[in-house]
């Protein structure tokens, strides 16, 4: 269920991030997102009256974080402002079969079959939406 609703809400945001670059800037919709995910953030945070501080050893890697959240951000907005969401979306999938490799090489995580059946049907389903979207516009 918690799968089902995540893809969902997932399509739900790109489809909404594209509809808003029809009359946003990139900038604005990235200034939103970040206060809105600041607000969310601090009343999960706050809710309970404890919050805790990064110590100064995780401050340089919080923000590099930060910088590389905006960074994805930033780049997946631009894409669907300049592109059909049918070509974007596919392209974004590929990052799931890709951090698990990346999750088996530096963190020793095992490759099970099913990572690597979801992987397949990912790879595979987004190759066919490329391909029949190729067809409908002619290219």
């Amino acid at each position: 269920m918690a799968a089902g609703a995540s893809a969902i809400c997932f399509a739900a945001t790109a489809i909404l991030t594209k509809r808003l670059t029809r009359d946003q800037s990139t900038t604005q919709i990235l200034f939103w997102l970040t206060v809105m995910q600041l607000v969310m953030g601090l009343i999960c945070c706050l809710i309970d009256g404890d919050m805790a501080l990064p110590s100064a050893a995780s401050w340089p890697w919080v923000v590099l974080i930060g910088i590389c959240g905006l960074t994805a951000h930033f780049c997946l907005t631009t894409a669907l402002s300049l592109a059909p969401a049918s070509v974007v979306m596919p392209i974004d999938f590929i990052r799931l079969p890709t951090i698990a490799l990346v999750g088996m090489a530096f963190y020793a995580e095992p490759l099970e079959i099913a990572v690597l059946i979801g992987a397949v049907l990912i790879v595979g389903a987004n190759y066919i939406n490329v391909i029949n979207a190729g067809r409908r516009t002619g290219t």
